[in-house]
């Protein structure tokens, strides 16, 4: 059996819920029109999500949740997106230390980007951050200094 990744099991669980919301009879809860907006915010969300956008997917999940609070689907929806976004932080956050430890601080600096963008509280993608603008900062410094010992030695 070949294995399956989490996104496709997602897109395979959201395909099948979708077709069996659409099966049942409509509730007297929604006029059409309602219901057809609630089912293309459904198909928003899951369209970001494929595209690793899980900061606009998870607000469409929250919204459709604050429409129907009792839907088990979006519940469970929102705790898949928080998962998925957390995994894809700490894997921005991993690649941004092997970057910044093979001294690539460009492709550090993005990583640790990408992971703020995914997670905005991420102590540790701010605390690489800092380091790299301090060695920038070091670098600049011992920079100057050479300069000035090759101008003093010139000079001599």
């Amino acid at each position: 059996m070949k294995p399956i990744n989490i996104f496709t099991f997602v897109c395979l669980l959201s395909s099948s819920a979708c077709s069996i919301h659409s099966t049942r009879e409509p509730t007297n809860q929604y006029t059409f029109s309602e219901a057809i907006q609630i089912d293309n915010r459904k198909h928003r969300a899951l369209d970001l999500l494929k595209q690793h956008y899980y900061h606009q997917s998870l607000l469409q999940w929250k919204i459709l949740h604050a429409i129907e609070p009792m839907n088990p689907e979006f519940r469970n929806r929102i705790r898949v997106v928080e998962a998925l976004a957390k995994r894809r932080a700490r894997l921005e956050l991993r690649k941004g230390r092997e970057a910044e430890t093979s001294k690539n601080y460009i492709e550090a600096r993005r990583r640790y980007l990408k992971s703020l963008a995914i997670n905005p509280s991420d102590k540790s993608a701010i605390a690489g951050l800092r380091r790299i603008e301090k060695n920038e900062r070091m670098t600049k410094q011992l920079a100057k200094i050479e300069k000035l010992q090759q101008s003093q030695f010139a000079n001599n």
